[in-house]
C-alpha cells in the first residue's frame, strides 16, 4: 500500500455476529504505511473528520482477518475543563504541570459495514490496556487519565459506559478558535477513565467533596428518585395484611431496605448497577402485576 491517500483502497467486507466469535488485532499505525488508511476511514466516516488532532497523538487500527473494522486515536487533552478539573481536584499550577499526563480519545470509529456485537467496548478496553505503554515509549510520559467527549445529539455514550468510563458533566458549549474561544451552543458530555488509581497522590491534590455533588450524572438522579419513591411503593398485599403493617412501618422498612442496599455499593461496578439493585428490591415488595410477585411471596395458609 502506498502512502498517498488517493491510492488507498478499502475492501468493505461485511462482518456481523458477536465479538466472542472473532479475534480482533489492535495495531499502532502512527507513522506507518497504514496511516493513510486511518486518515481515509476517519475522513470518510467520522463526523469530525481527520483534522485537528492536537499535540502528541497516536493512531490505532483494528483488524479482523486483515480487514479494518475500527479506527481510533488519542491526542492532547482539553486545556481547561471545569468538571474534569473538579473531579481531579488540582490547582491551577498543578493543572499546568500535570496536564501533559492526560490524553483525549479524540476519534473512535467502527466502520459502517461491520456490525459485531460488543466490538466497540472490546476495542476501547483493549486499546486502553496498551495505550500507557505505547504513549510512554513514544513520548516519555506516564499517563494518568483519559478523557473523551460525547455529543448527546448523536450518541448515548453506551460504549464508554460499558468500558467503565464515568460521565462527570458537560462542556460549556464553546470551542477553541485560534487563540480564543467561540460559543457554538452544543455542549458535549465529558467521560473520564482513570489509568492510574494513584493519580491524586502523584499530582498532590485532593478532590473537593463539593465537586462530587455539583452536577451528578443522570444515573445518580435516577438513583435518588428511586430511594424517594420506595416508601410509596404499592407493597404486596400479602406482606401488608399478614404482617399488619402501618404506613409508618412501611416508611421505616423502606429506609432499612435502602440502608441494607447501600452496604453492598462497593460490589457494584457502576452507578447503573446500584440503581438496578434498588429497583430490584422495590420490585420484590411491590404489588406489580407481573407473575413473579406470586413466586417471591406466598402468604402462609
Amino acid at each position: 500500500m502506498e502512502d498517498s491517500q488517493e491510492e488507498v483502497i478499502i475492501e468493505k467486507k461485511p462482518l456481523s455476529g458477536s465479538i466472542d466469535t472473532f479475534s480482533a488485532t489492535i495495531r499502532l499505525i502512527s507513522d506507518s504505511k497504514w496511516e493513510p488508511l486511518w486518515n481515509k476511514l476517519i475522513r470518510d466516516y467520522h463526523y469530525l473528520g481527520s483534522e485537528k488532532l492536537l499535540g502528541h497523538r497516536l493512531k490505532y487500527l483494528v483488524f479482523i482477518n486483515e480487514n479494518p473494522v475500527a479506527a481510533l486515536s488519542f491526542s492532547a487533552p482539553a486545556l481547561k475543563l471545569r468538571y474534569r478539573d473538579d473531579f481531579i481536584g488540582w490547582s491551577e499550577a498543578q493543572r499546568k504541570k500535570f496536564l501533559s499526563l492526560l490524553v483525549c480519545n479524540s476519534r473512535f470509529l467502527i466502520v459502517p459495514w461491520v456490525t459485531i456485537k460488543n466490538l466497540a467496548s472490546h476495542v476501547l478496553s483493549q486499546s486502553l490496556r496498551r495505550l500507557k505503554t505505547d504513549w510512554q515509549q513514544r513520548f516519555g510520559k506516564k499517563l494518568l487519565m483519559a478523557e473523551t467527549f460525547v455529543d448527546p445529539e448523536r450518541f448515548k455514550g453506551t460504549i464508554y459506559k460499558a468500558a467503565n468510563w464515568i460521565c462527570v458533566g458537560k462542556t460549556s458549549g464553546s470551542g477553541k478558535k485560534g487563540s480564543g474561544y467561540y460559543y457554538h451552543g452544543k455542549p458535549k458530555e465529558i467521560y473520564l477513565y482513570v489509568l492510574d488509581p494513584k493519580f491524586r497522590d502523584i499530582i498532590g491534590c485532593e478532590q473537593e467533596r463539593s465537586a462530587l455533588h455539583q452536577r451528578p450524572p443522570l444515573s445518580q438522579h435516577k438513583m435518588e428518585e428511586l430511594k424517594m419513591l420506595l416508601p410509596h411503593t404499592q407493597w404486596h398485599p400479602g406482606l401488608v395484611s399478614e404482617l399488619c403493617l402501618t404506613q409508618e412501618d412501611i416508611r421505616g422498612m423502606s429506609d432499612e431496605l435502602v440502608q441494607f442496599h447501600e452496604q453492598f455499593f462497593h460490589c457494584y461496578g457502576r452507578i447503573e448497577h446500584q440503581r438496578l439493585g434498588i429497583s430490584y428490591l422495590s420490585g420484590l415488595i411491590s404489588n406489580a402485576q407481573a407473575i413473579t410477585t406470586k413466586k417471591i411471596y406466598s402468604p402462609r395458609p
